[in-house]
């Protein structure tokens, strides 16, 4: 269920804002390409990441993973090996 990750890692009242503009949006009471609904859903989404960034909660291996780019896929061999 793809749904716990965007509400994971923020305050119960955000988590919660934007699981009702997600049903708002799918029973088309509100247009998600709006561009003050997006953002909104854009201002929560990043609140919802910062917090989990700082969190107390969150430990020091998680933070310095979130600060590092992300590598390549790196593949070792060629296309015709079976």
């Amino acid at each position: 269920m793809p749904e716990y990750s965007r509400y994971a890692g923020t305050d119960p009242k955000t988590s919660i804002t934007l699981s009702r503009l997600k049903i708002f949006a799918e029973h088309g009471i509100i247009d998600p390409k709006n561009p003050a609904i997006k953002l909104v859903t854009d201002l929560l989404n990043e609140k919802r990441k910062a917090m989990f960034a700082t969190s107390e909660r969150t430990n020091e291996i998680t933070k310095m993973g979130l600060q590092m780019p992300k590598a390549e896929d790196e593949f070792y061999g060629s296309d015709t090996d079976t």
